[in-house]
């Protein structure tokens, strides 16, 4: 049985680097690549978005001869068809956000739902920015039931491309407590 990550690409630069991200994971840790796009209606190879598509497919194969990569349409909402192809996968990777929301989005629908649902590890990938700043792996942290698949894959992504990896936490309060009256339980300060 081959062992894969799979990229949703939507023909967006932030897609396109996502995909780049994922093939560069899949040559890393010997899997193979499936790139899926989605949407509600097929665009098919001679449409703008199946030729931006079919080019970074291209180009991705060409920059990893070795990497087994397939290419594939299919007809759907995004996140239900995206998280229903990952059930086999080692790791599903979208963009941050894709070509739909508006400017300053930083989290998009696709993404949402992607990692709210996603039945394997996922791998939110932020729009290239050119900044200098050190790359930063961030991994999700269920302090009640950690899962060590995704500490180890935090973990061993920030060794290989040499990023700060930072934990991150969460809860929900209880219905009576209003977030202006809750204290932050630990605070950084630089004082």
């Amino acid at each position: 049985m081959t062992r894969y990550v799979v990229a949703g690409v939507d023909g967006s630069a932030a897609s396109v680097a996502a995909l780049r991200w994922a093939a560069a994971e899949g040559v890393a840790r010997g899997l193979a690549l499936r790139v899926v796009t989605v949407s509600p209606r097929r665009h098919g190879t001679g449409s703008a978005v199946g030729r931006r598509v079919a080019a970074a497919v291209a180009e991705v194969a060409r920059l990893h001869p070795g990497l087994d990569v397939v290419a594939r349409e299919i007809a759907g909402v995004p996140d239900r068809v995206l998280n229903d192809v990952g059930a086999g996968a080692e790791l599903l990777v979208v963009a941050t956000r894709g070509s739909g929301g508006f400017p300053g989005l930083r989290l998009g629908s696709v993404a949402l739902g992607v990692a709210s649902d996603a039945p394997c590890a996922v791998a939110l990938v932020p729009e290239e920015s050119g900044g200098s700043g050190m790359p930063e792996v961030a991994v999700g942290v269920d302090g009640h039931h950690p899962d060590a698949r995704a500490l180890d894959l935090a973990f061993e992504t920030a060794r290989r491309r040499e990023a700060r990896l930072r934990a991150v936490g969460a809860w929900r309060l209880p219905a009576p407590y209003d977030e202006q009256v809750v204290m932050p339980v630990e605070e950084d300060r630089a004082d």
